[in-house]
This record gives C-alpha cells, sequence and structure tokens, in this order.
C-alpha cells in the first residue's frame, strides 16, 4: 500500500582523490549527484503507548501525521518527533470492531478526507468470516471516515466488492489526478488462474465475477455517483452472474491480486501484483478450456494503462463483455501482443507495498526510484527505472530481517516506515549522511571455489556505493556484480589460478579500495584432505501424528578442511534411498529405528559420510505434572505457590467454571498441575516436588499457553467475537468475571482487564482422539503467521455432558504455513514440540472423513465436497486442559 522513502540531502562528500569523481550521473532525468554510500539507521516506533497488532497499511496524511490501520480494522494517527521518530501522540480513529479488515488508506485531495478499503480476507471461505454476512455474498467496502480533527462520520460509498476463500479482497486505493480525482481500488481475483479450483487448502473454489481481479475506477466526486454495486443473480459467484448496478468498473483488467497502486511523479502508475501458485488451479486456455499443468509464476511489476489486459484471467468478462483475450490465462515471462501487456519486472514471491522514493537525499540517488516489501523474503527491495520511467534497469535488496512486511511508505524526509504484519510493529529506516571517506570488506561467502569459476559470492563490508563500484580477485574481475545495498554485493567468480586471492572492491568515491587479504582460495582437483560430514545428534523424538514424526536433517556443519575448500553438494539417504540434497531439510519418519547417512562431495570431488540415528517412539518422555508447579507465575515455585493450591483444594472446572465463591478464589488452571480439572491433593504433592524449583523456560511457555486460553474452557466465550477478561486485581493469574463482544478501546487492558480476539468458529465436526476443532477467524487454515503460545489458531473440544455447553476445552493447535518455513517453525522452546505436517490431505463430508497421501485425483473423487490440500501446515498440538499419555504435544489424544 502507499509507501515512499529515502531523504534528505547533505554536505558534499571530502577526500575524494579524483575531483571529477565525485559528481556523476546515473540516468535519473536531467539529475545529476555525489555518488555517496545509502546507509539507514533503522529502529521501531514506540512512544504514548502505541501498540500495532498485524499492521497492514500505512499513510501520511495532508497533517503530516502518519496513519497505520492494523488488519483488523483499528485505525491510528501517530505524532512523531521529527527528529528521534518517537510516537508523541497517538489519536485513534477507529476501533476493531467499527471496519472490518483495512488494507488501503488514502485521502481525498479535495477536502482531505480519509477513505479506506473496508473489507474481509475471506481465507477459508468469505461466507463464513467476521462480518461477511451470507455464504457468496459480497462484503467489501470503500469507507470514507471525515474529517479531521474527530474523523466521527463513517460512510460506506462503494459496497459489493467481491472477497475471494484465498485472502484476495479490495487491496490498495488511491485517487488519481485532476482535475476529476478519481478513485482507483485494488481488486484482487477469486481464482489461481482463471479457472474455479478445489485443490491446495481448499482455495479458490469461485468463479471470476464483473468486479474481480482488475483496477477499479470510481468516480466518487461526481454529483450523482452510485456506489451500491447489485450483482443478478445476488449471493453468487460464477461467470454468469451481471452487475446491474453500481458507478464502479474495471480501469484495467488482468490483475491476479494488485496489492498497491502508485501515481509516479513521471506520470504512470505502477502496480504490484501476485503471481499463481502451483497446486491451486490451472489457467484458463480459452473461455471453456484449461491449460494441463496448474499455473506458477512470479509476481509482476505494471505499468498501468486504461483497458489494458495484464494475464489474469477473467471468464465472466471475457464471456459476457465480449472481451475473448480475458479468458487467456499469461505468465510475467510472456511477451506483450495480442491485447495483452507484460510486466516491466519480475518480482519475489507476494511482493506486495508499494511507494515511489520522492526524497533527494543521498544526493537524490534514490529520487524517483520505486520502493516494495517482499512478504515472503522478508525484505526491502530498490527499483531503479529507465529515465522515461518504462523499464526496469536494476532491483536490489536494499533491507533485509523484517517479518512478513505488508506496506512501506516514505516521509518528506526520506526516512522509510515499513509495516511488519508479522511482526507486530512498524519500524523505521532513517537516513545517515554522515559524511565517510572509506570502505571495508569484512567477508565472502562462500570463502572458495573451483578453478573454473562460475561461483555466487556474496561480499559483506560496509559503506559500498552504487553505480561506480567493482570487485576483483586478486585483480580478475567478478562478473555480475550488483551492490545490493551499502553493505553487500553479490557477484560471480572468473576462472583463475589456484590458492588463495585477495578480494578487492574498488569504488570511484573513495581515494583507496578496500581489500580482504586471502579472502577467497581457489581448489583444484585431488586436494590434500577430504571433506567432513557432520550429521549432528542422534534423535528420540515421538510421533507427531498417526504414521510418522518430522526430523530435521541439518548437516551445515560438514566442512572441507582444504584451503580455501566447500562443499559442493549433500545426499541424505536411508538404505540407499535418497531423502534429500539439501544442506538442511525436513523429513517424515515412520515410528522405529532409522540410521540416516548424511554423505558431503567436495570441490575436489572427495567424500564423507557421517550417519544419525533416528529413533521415532510410540510414547513421549513425559512428565507426570503438565508444567512446573509455578502457580503465581514469578518462574519458581514457593510457598506461595503452596498456599494458593491449598486455597483452592476441592475446586474443580466441572462445577465452578470460572464461578468464583464468596471466598473469592476458585478454580485456577496454574493451580491444576496435573491436568485432571480438579485441584486436589496430587497438585499439593507436586508443589511440595517441586519446591524451590527454577522452572524452565518451556515450562513457562506452556503455562503462558494454557493461562492465554483459560477463558476459553467455556465454548461460548470462544464464538463470542471478543471477549474482556476481568481478573482479580492483586491475583492477577485469576479470573473474575468475562465480558462479550467488546471493543477493545473500552477493555483497557490494565493490570486488572485484559482483551482477547476471539472469533472462533466451527472448523471440523468433532474427531475422536483430536476433537472439534474451533478455528480462528473462521477457517481451519487461518493463521497469523507467528507463533504466539497464548494465541493458539486453533482449539480442541471434546463433548462432556458434565458441563453447561456441553463441550470441554482440552488442546490447543498452532498453525504455521508451510509455504512461508520450509523448516519446522522456532515455537516452543527446546525439541518436545513435533510441528508436522500431512502430505496430500484430504477432508470430504464436512470434515467427517479424512484421509491422507493422496492424490488430488483421489481426493477430487470423492463425494460431499471434498477438498485436497497439498501439503497442510506447519501444525503442532498442545494437551493443555487433559493430559496425553502418549505425549503433551501429540497429535492424537486417545483419552480425549
Amino acid at each position: 500500500m502507499r509507501q515512499h522513502w529515502l531523504s534528505p540531502g547533505w554536505a558534499f562528500l571530502t577526500l575524494i582523490a579524483v575531483a571529477a569523481a565525485a559528481v556523476l550521473s546515473i540516468g535519473k532525468a536531467d539529475t545529476t549527484f555525489a555518488v555517496q554510500p545509502i546507509n539507514f539507521t533503522r529502529g521501531t516506533l514506540t512512544g504514548a503507548g502505541f501498540t500495532t497488532s498485524t499492521p497492514g497499511t500505512l499513510a501520511f496524511g495532508p497533517d503530516g501525521r502518519l496513519y497505520v490501520a492494523d488488519t483488523n480494522g483499528r485505525i491510528q494517527a501517530l505524532t512523531l518527533n521529527p527528529t528521534t521518530k518517537a510516537v508523541t501522540a497517538v489519536q485513534q480513529i477507529t476501533t476493531a470492531t467499527q471496519l472490518q479488515e483495512v488494507y488501503g488508506i488514502t485521502f481525498d485531495p479535495v477536502d482531505g478526507s480519509m477513505w479506506v478499503t473496508n473489507t474481509v480476507s475471506g481465507f477459508g471461505d468469505a461466507g463464513i468470516a467476521p462480518g461477511s454476512g451470507l455464504a457468496g455474498s459480497y462484503p467489501g467496502k470503500v469507507t470514507r471516515i471525515c474529517c479531521a480533527p474527530t474523523f466521527a462520520t463513517r460512510t460506506d460509498v462503494i459496497t459489493g466488492l467481491p472477497v475471494s476463500n484465498s485472502g484476495h479482497q479490495a487491496n490498495a486505493l488511491e485517487f488519481g489526478p485532476a482535475p476529476d480525482y478519481k478513485l482507483y481500488i485494488a481488486q484482487g481475483s477469486t481464482t489461481n488462474a482463471g479457472v474455479q479450483a478445489d485443490p491446495g487448502a481448499g482455495l479458490f473454489q469461485r468463479d471470476e465475477v464483473p468486479t474481480s481481479g482488475a483496477l477499479l475506477e470510481a468516480d466518487v466526486h461526481d454529483p450523482g455517483f452510485d456506489g451500491n454495486i447489485v450483482y443478478s443473480p445476488p449471493f453468487d459467484y460464477s461467470n454468469s452472474v451481471q452487475q446491474t448496478s453500481g458507478d464502479v468498473s474495471p480501469y484495467a483488467v488482468g490483475l491476479r491480486n494488485p496489492y498497491d497502486i502508485v501515481f509516479h511523479s513521471n506520470g504512470r502508475l505502477y502496480n504490484t501484483d501476485n503471481g499463481p501458485n502451483g497446486g491451486y488451479g490451472q489457467g484458463s486456455a480459452t473461455c471453456t478450456t484449461v491449460f494441463a499443468p496448474d499455473a506458477n509464476a512470479a509476481d509482476e511489476l505494471n505499468i498501468i494503462t486504461a483497458n489494458g489486459y495484464y494475464g489474469h484471467p477473467n471468464r465472466n468478462r471475457g464471456i459476457n463483455g465480449a472481451d475473448p483475450r480475458q479468458c487467456i490465462y499469461h505468465a510475467g515471462t510472456d511477451p506483450s501482443g495480442s491485447g495483452y501487456t507484460a510486466p516491466i519486472g519480475l518480482l519475489g514471491p507476494s511482493s506486495d507495498g508499494l511507494a515511489e522514493y520522492e526524497s533527494g537525499a543521498f544526493g537524490g540517488q534514490m529520487q524517483g526510484d520505486l520502493v516494495y516489501v517482499g512478504w515472503v523474503e522478508n525484505d526491502l527491495h530498490r527499483v531503479e527505472l529507465s529515465g522515461d520511467g518504462s523499464a526496469v534497469t536494476s532491483n536490489t535488496t536494499l533491507a533485509n530481517g523484517f517479518v512478513n512486511p505488508l506496506d512501506v511508505v516514505v516521509g518528506t524526509d526520506g526516512t522509510i516506515y515499513v509495516a511488519e504484519w508479522g511482526g507486530n510493529k512498524i519500524t523505521f529506516m532513517q537516513p545517515n549522511q554522515t559524511p565517510v571517506t572509506s570502505m571495508t570488506v569484512t567477508n565472502i561467502f562462500p570463502a572458495g571455489g573451483p578453478l573454473t569459476g562460475g561461483q555466487a559470492v556474496t561480499i559483506t563490508g560496509t559503506n559500498f556505493t552504487v553505480g561506480d563500484t567493482s570487485v576483483t580477485l586478486s585483480g580478475t574481475a567478478l562478473t555480475n556484480v550488483v551492490v545490493q545495498n551499502s553493505t553487500t554485493i553479490t557477484g560471480v567468480t572468473p576462472a583463475a589460478g589456484l590458492g588463495p586471492k585477495d578480494v578487492i572492491v574498488t569504488s570511484l568515491s573513495y581515494a583507496s579500495p578496500a581489500t580482504l587479504v586471502a579472502g577467497y582460495t581457489y581448489s583444484a582437483g585431488g586436494g590434500i584432505y577430504a571433506p567432513i560430514a557432520a550429521a549432528g545428534d542422534d534423535v528420540s523424538t515421538p510421533l507427531a501424528h498417526e504414521i510418522h514424526a518430522h526430523v530435521t536433517l541439518d548437516g551445515r556443519a560438514s566442512v572441507d578442511p582444504d584451503a580455501g575448500g566447500y562443499i559442493a553438494a549433500y545426499e541424505w539417504s536411508e538404505n540407499s534411498v535418497v531423502l534429500s540434497t539439501q544442506s538442511i531439510d525436513s523429513k517424515q519418519f515412520v515410528l522405529g529405528e532409522h540410521f540416516v547417512t548424511l554423505k558431503v562431495t567436495d570441490g575436489d570431488g572427495q567424500t564423507d559420510t557421517d550417519i544419525i540415528r533416528i529413533n521415532v517412539v510410540a510414547v513421549a518422555e513425559n512428565p507426570v505434572q503438565f508444567y512446573c508447579a509455578d502457580v503465581t507465575g514469578d518462574g519458581t515455585v514457593n510457598a506461595t505457590d503452596l498456599s494458593q493450591v491449598a486455597q483452592r483444594f476441592n475446586m474443580k472446572w466441572l462445577t465452578l467454571a470460572h464461578r468464583l465463591p464468596a471466598s473469592g478464589v476458585g478454580y485456577a488452571r496454574s493451580a491444576d498441575n496435573n491436568a485432571n480439572l480438579t485441584i486436589d491433593a496430587i497438585d499439593l504433592m507436586l508443589v511440595a516436588k517441586d519446591f524451590n524449583r527454577v522452572c524452565p523456560q518451556l515450562d513457562r511457555d506452556i503455562r503462558t499457553a494454557a493461562l492465554g486460553t483459560e477463558p476459553f474452557m467455556d465454548i461460548t466465550n470462544a464464538t463470542a467475537t471478543s471477549i474482556c477478561v476481568t481478573r482479580d486485581a492483586v491475583q492477577t493469574y485469576q479470573l473474575r468475571t468475562i465480558t462479550k463482544n467488546v471493543a477493545q478501546g473500552s477493555c483497557p487492558n490494565s493490570v486488572t482487564q485484559e482483551w482477547y480476539q476471539a472469533g472462533y468458529t466451527q472448523t471440523t465436526p468433532y474427531i475422536p482422539g483430536q476433537g472439534r476443532h474451533m478455528g480462528k477467524g473462521g477457517g481451519i487454515f487461518y493463521n497469523d503467521n507467528i507463533f504466539e503460545a497464548e494465541r493458539p489458531e486453533s482449539l480442541l473440544y471434546e463433548p462432556d455432558s458434565r458441563f453447561p455447553t456441553g463441550w470441554r476445552l482440552g488442546g490447543l493447535m498452532w498453525v504455521i504455513p508451510i509455504t512461508l518455513e520450509p523448516l519446522p517453525p522456532d515455537g516452543f522452546p527446546g525439541l518436545e514440540d513435533p510441528w508436522h505436517y500431512h502430505d496430500g490431505l484430504c477432508l470430504w463430508n464436512s470434515g467427517n472423513s479424512v484421509a491422507q497421501n493422496w492424490t488430488q485425483v483421489q481426493c477430487m473423487a470423492q463425494s460431499g465436497n471434498p477438498v485436497w490440500i497439498e501439503k497442510a501446515g506447519w501444525l503442532v498440538h498442545l494437551w493443555a486442559f487433559v493430559t496425553n499419555k502418549t505425549g503433551r504435544f501429540v497429535e492424537v489424544n486417545n483419552d480425549f
């Protein structure tokens, strides 16, 4: 969404050997500047009580404040200290209950009012997502919020925008140029590549409609504007549905999930568009036929023009609008032609927020560049354009290390602000223009390679400059040299002679080059030493679920002791069957003992092997108590814990269920150490057994998970949209009352109150041993892509007539998408939590029938609305409220 960056100019570089080298032209139209390193000081926005949760979009308002929208609908306006970037004041514009989800903010150039996309992400099914209405409805809106300073009036100006069940919805929005200032809305599609499908994760089950997969145009300033979009038939998604009213229409088409748009100062309109994913549906070949394989293509950077077609099919418009070009899928690698316009650049997966860098910082080197953030690769990119803006001349990584960044904006001083959706924070990067006169080289990786060259290497150091830098290995130039940013250069090694070489980086901006002496070594065949394979320590692990466990194979400790030696290949095998050729990988192993061999090959062709023993056991090592007997949560078991258990003696979850007797002390999960739903003599004994013990971090985190979900022991609290939990003023771990459907602002998160976003709905019926899954956000595949012990994505309930609701909470489940985490997530401390996934998972009959290791063809042959998931996970379970004899993190609990 809205993004801009980099900023101010600074004093001229000094001590440059050749004066002419200090001023260079690098292709900016009619612009010259001093080449200087592009350095930033990185920080996080804090102060004035500001917090954010899953921020999705940022925008600077006409008042100079930074507006931050969480995807749950909360919008805040931040006043920032211009020097330190500390937040000095926060105004809450909306709460999480006043809007649906917000993925775009812009300000009306006519009256300064705020306009937002007010929609539903739709994961799982848009019809059951909170606030979306009936299945098949069109819950997307554009809402006007007027006006400063109070922003007290909210008006839904546009209604009836589509939402897919795949996380595609109305995203960014921007006002176009004068004189009409039309509103443009980036609207996502409902298919993967034009064809309704039912594969991976049950997504893309809906045909396109007249307003999906396009950049929409709305003349909202026209006195007669009608924003109420109506379809016939209503409540339907199909290729036959018609738009019967509403003054909103496609401006440009063929966009799969257009996330952001930028009206550039060069007069062009740019857009980031998310490409299709393999396993989620085929590409449309004509209005009635499909291509054989599923579509899978890179994200795109496009120049948008009126009536342009950018390759994502919409058979609805192709048929009903008599525009047959919209029935033909084009990958971004296809050349322009036959009404199709190719992108000007291919981007990494889930490239989202986009902005023009308008600041003159760093001598204007970035002025007019585009910047965007990558959700999957957690980075920030800089795109340099040709003089007329029609082509990309370079795409480099400006910064990385973010957590699922979704948007970026640039302040007038050149400071970059990144909305880290997965990190629950706003990161700023402030231009650091302190004059420098030299650079350094600190490392090259790999540090050695073959005589023939051709090896990709990464060089790190300080103060590298773009546009005038070269790299040699003792005088022989690297090829494909790219200065990614001031600390990173990438390139490819040339052919050279045997032995160590100096890594020399030269820049016209500095009087002397930077050198890493003997930093890279060329190796020839027949090296003195063979490599040393290191497969890691032996592993003993319980079954993660019914038939297998997951084990991470990590051979990165393997080395080649030859000078400049390197590992050229890895191979993991069991009984001569190759399991993986990666240095690190996660594989499934069935019950029993496994001996896995790691074979490594060095650059000389010599090999070595190492064997790791993997023992998958049926029953995990599991302590009798569920976690360390720390009732108060101070990390140590002491007399206070013993007293708290004694006060609650004979209290039962079954009969009290959070209701406090006159004594003010009732059942608390933290006092029920053996998780039998009754506070009894065993709990006293366990406190005594642990007396004076400092609880390990794993036990503390398990306790956090249990207490964070304790309010949902009553299933009606889980199904509320939100709850406010009031706790005892002294014993903050003790619940007192729970108020449902409460706005976050009215639950102040003080010492005695805490607000929870609930909204759990049924995602599977009761499955013996696994429970009735109640998923966060209305879908089994919902997740926020981060692990929070106290905020699981799913709650597991069992029928129990002893409870007033008829349901008993037993377990918790966390979900991290395997598409974002190729290796098991870093969840609970240690190795006890067996994160796992399901290959070829098939669900049908409303989830009552489940199979795994099935092909899509096998699954789709079942009756009863089958859903096939190529790889479902990562998942991990915790039996926080009942014990599981086979292991507290093991998926199936035969006693539940």
